[in-house]
């Protein structure tokens, strides 16, 4: 049998507005003596009020729900600055705010979810300055007018954000320093104005983040300092305007180096109309992969990272300069996927003049393609055959990237050849085993053609005379070929 103790309270209509007039300490003495009691405002209109106050007032702690659904407020500020709402649902959906300011300042949600979807916010500022938050959030396809937006320092506890499909004026959005938990975090289709977007020192939990299809307006998108966690980031399909995009000194991972926990960060067929900067960043070894592809770039672009990925810019569309000076490029993966990625940004480095870059990228395009085999089986032997080529080449002299390299090989072959003469056929080192090297390991000159049976020696190895002739041909080819590898290095080097 049920007791009046079972019952919920349920505080609804006037008899919730006259709690409301009698004041905080009045209303707060009775949340304290209900804790589990429902509070029902919705479909109240507060415009005949100037101004709305529930500043410091209390819901019940318990899981009550509080509903504000359909209300309607005037034109007076509307206060909600440090209320403390329960564990129960908190619905403020498809409320009508009008040009006062709205401020939700040192609010504390509950556990309960909360939603303000479909919710209509006038052109006043919007304040959610260090509110915190236990639950789901949703503020799915609201509007905000032409005033600022500030939920800097908010937290959020780990149930997911939505702000899909949302509208934003022209006024300035900021999450400063806000603090995203492992639920993800959904801005996706979202429609800002013109003001700025600013991502300042924001930690992203390990949750995905959705910005997908959202569109940026002519002001500077700024995600400066920001801590993104393990979960995947999404820019795909999202257009930018003529302001200065920048994601810059951020880290990846929440600052935590685990190869184990990696995300994807796509900007896939994104439209660029104004700068974009991804630079001074921290950790980006924990970023999975990053793909640029389809991109559409109106202006300058700075690209500047130590990545373990090969970021892919694929059928990018570049229209003007692309900084690719301090891309590193650091992935262990020789797989033959990633070769069209390095081909990519070789041409880019290539159009840019930074000859040093698309070297690299070449020399890592091969090596991708090393190992790649042909349907056929004689393309399967010639594949072999283009591979140990390309190691010898690769061991040789770097892909043509570096002098030193085949200089070495060319004193050691010296230093070889000289030794089996003096050691071998017995020819004395000086003046004939070196000299004889020497001008033979250049053999353009016609003095590199020397004859043995014209030396005092050659009577006592005359048996030994094919073999002579035999190393002979063999020092003058190995020779060739180092010399005409120094000359690739050199000529890469100074662009010759």
């Amino acid at each position: 049998m049920k007791t009046p103790e079972d019952e919920t309270v349920v505080l609804k209509g006037q008899a919730a507005v006259n709690l409301w007039l009698d004041g905080r300490t009045a209303w707060n003495k009775w949340a304290a003596e209900n804790p589990n009691a429902k509070v029902d405002f919705a479909g109240f209109d507060f415009s005949d009020y100037d101004n709305v106050f529930f500043t410091g007032f209390h819901f019940p702690a318990g899981n009550g729900d509080v509903d504000f659904a359909l209300t309607k407020f005037g034109d007076g500020v509307v206060d909600f600055s440090k209320t403390t709402f329960g564990d129960g649902v908190v619905d403020f959906q498809s409320v009508y705010f009008s040009d006062g300011d709205v401020n939700f300042k040192n609010a504390i949600f509950g556990k309960g979810d909360v939603t303000f979807r479909y919710t209509q916010f006038g052109d006043g500022a919007v304040n959610f300055f260090h509110t915190t938050f236990g639950g789901d959030v949703d503020f799915a396809l609201t509007k905000f007018g032409d005033g600022r937006v500030d939920f800097s320092e908010a937290r959020f506890g780990d149930g997911v954000i939505y702000f899909h499909g949302a509208t934003i004026g022209n006024g300035d959005v900021t999450f400063k320093k806000a603090k995203f938990g492992g639920g993800g975090v959904d801005f996706s289709y979202v429609k800002f104005g013109d003001g700025v977007v600013s991502f300042w020192v924001t930690n992203f939990g390990d949750g995905n983040v959705d910005f997908s299809g959202a569109n940026f307006g002519d002001s500077d998108v700024v995600f400066d300092g920001t801590n993104f966690g393990n979960g995947n980031i999404d820019f795909s399909y999202a257009t930018c305007g003529m302001g200065h995009f920048a994601i810059k000194e951020g880290t990846f991972g929440n600052g935590k180096d685990k190869s184990d926990q990696k995300g994807a960060i796509t900007f896939e067929h994104m439209d660029f109309g104004g700068r974009f900067s991804f630079h001074n960043c921290e950790e980006t070894g924990n970023i999975q992969s990053l793909s640029f592809k389809g991109c559409a770039f109106q202006a300058g672009v700075t690209l500047a990272a130590e990545l373990t990925c090969v970021p892919d810019l694929r059928g990018t569309i570049v229209t003007a300069h692309i900084d690719l000076d301090e891309l590193q490029v650091n992935s262990k993966s020789r797989v033959i996927e990633d070769a069209p990625k390095y081909r990519r940004l070789k041409e880019l480095a290539e159009r840019n003049r930074h000859h040093e870059a698309a070297l690299r990228f070449f020399a890592d395009e091969r090596r991708c393609m090393r190992w790649a085999r042909g349907d056929k089986p004689w393309q399967t032997a010639w594949s072999y055959l283009a591979s140990v080529l390309d190691v010898i080449y690769a061991g040789a002299c770097d892909y043509g990237r570096s002098i030193a390299w085949p200089v070495g090989w060319l004193g050691g072959l010296i230093s070889g050849s000289t030794a089996v003469l003096v050691n071998c056929f017995k020819i004395p080192l000086w003046p004939d085993a070196l000299p004889m090297v020497l001008t033979s390991s250049i053999p353009f000159l016609p003095a590199g053609r020397v004859s043995a049976t014209e030396h005092q020696w050659a009577g006592d190895v005359g048996h030994l005379l094919p073999y002579f002739e035999l190393w002979y041909l063999g020092h003058q080819f190995f020779s060739f070929i180092l010399l005409f590898l120094i000359g690739i290095g050199l000529r890469n080097r100074f662009r010759l």
